[in-house]
């Protein structure tokens, strides 16, 4: 039998975004820009709906925050990697861009182990997956100067990652 927390509403609209991933990735490696933007918007709108959902209905879960973040980071990574493979995004900004996301992943787990599961959301991390996916748009719009936008998740998502390693090395209260 299924736990109840498993399935509810901010779940299944993250794993429709889940579900989205591969058409998304398929209309991007075959350089049909027009349809992945329209694909990443419902996207980045049902990352932010989930969350709002789980709020408001009051369905927040371990499970649905590990799952939502699973997912961001599957996102994210994904997304660069098929920019890259279609010579939108070089190696470089694949690898500055990617690195802070597996680490924050891997660092809030930790931060999690430590404080028996209590972190509260990071405004700073919020921030960070927000300017991601204005990079991600800006690189599908073509826009002239969509590589700042990466420049300034990079440069956010370590930021966050220290502000992560930095509550992992806290005492306990």
């Amino acid at each position: 039998m299924l736990n109840k927390s498993l399935i509810n509403i901010p779940n299944a609209i993250t794993l429709c975004r889940l579900l989205l991933l591969p058409f998304f990735l398929w209309d991007v490696l075959s350089n049909r820009f027009n349809y992945a933007l329209i694909i990443f918007a419902a996207i980045a709108l049902s990352d932010k709906l989930d969350g709002v959902s789980a709020r408001l209905m009051s369905q927040v879960t371990e499970f649905g925050k590990a799952f939502d973040s699973a997912v961001d980071g599957i996102v994210v990574i994904s997304t660069f990697i098929a920019f890259n493979l279609t010579g939108k995004l070089d190696l470089i900004w694949l690898i500055l861009a990617v690195f802070p996301t597996i680490l924050n992943n891997i660092s809030k787990r930790k931060i999690k182990e430590k404080f028996s599961g209590k972190m509260p959301p990071s405004t700073l991390a919020k921030i960070a997956m927000g300017m991601v996916y204005v990079g991600i748009i800006a690189i599908l719009i073509n826009f002239e100067y969509a590589i700042f936008f990466v420049y300034l998740s990079a440069l956010l998502g370590y930021a966050t990652m220290f502000n992560y390693l930095i509550k992992a090395s806290r005492p306990l209260k």
